[in-house]
C-alpha cells in the first residue's frame, strides 16, 4: 500500500469518520422507520436489509477511521505510532464504499414500497448518485 505522510493520512481518516459517523447515523434511522412504518413486503424486507447492512458497515469506517487517527497523531507513543495501519486503512476505505453502495440501494429500493412510480423515482435517483460518487472516484485516480 502506498505510503502517505501521517498528517495527511489523518486528514483523510478524520473525513471519512465524519461522513460514516453522520450517513451511519441517517441509514440507523432509515433502518428503524422501515421497520416500524412499513408493511411487510419483499421490498421492505430488502430495503430493511440494505440499509442494516450500511449501518454496519459505517461502524466498522468510523472504527478503522479512529484507528488510523489514532495511530498516525504526531503525539502517539512509539508502540502506537508503529503499528501497522494497512489493514485499517483497508477497512476504513471498503466499508465506507461498501456503506455508500447499500445505503443507496436502500434508498433506491424503498420507492417500491410505496409504488411504482415512486420506485422507478428512487432507483434513477439512486442509480446516478452511485454512478457520480464511482466515477468522482477514477477520476480522482
Amino acid at each position: 500500500m502506498m505510503q502517505l505522510d501521517p498528517a495527511y493520512l489523518s486528514a483523510i481518516a478524520t473525513q471519512i469518520a465524519t461522513m460514516s459517523s453522520v450517513l451511519g447515523g441517517f441509514a440507523i434511522t432509515f433502518f428503524v422507520t422501515l421497520l416500524v412504518l412499513t408493511e411487510v413486503s419483499r421490498p421492505a424486507r430488502a430495503a430493511i436489509a440494505a440499509s442494516a447492512i450500511a449501518a454496519v458497515l459505517f461502524i466498522a469506517s468510523v472504527g478503522a477511521s479512529v484507528d488510523i487517527i489514532i495511530s498516525s497523531h504526531p503525539a502517539a507513543p512509539a508502540s502506537v505510532a508503529q503499528k501497522d495501519i494497512d489493514y485499517a486503512r483497508m477497512v476504513s476505505v471498503l466499508s465506507f464504499t461498501g456503506a455508500i453502495f447499500a445505503l443507496s440501494g436502500a434508498i433506491g429500493i424503498s420507492g417500491w414500497i410505496r409504488s411504482r412510480a415512486i420506485g422507478i423515482i428512487t432507483s434513477l435517483s439512486a442509480t446516478s448518485g452511485l454512478l457520480l460518487f464511482v466515477s468522482t472516484l477514477m477520476i480522482s485516480r
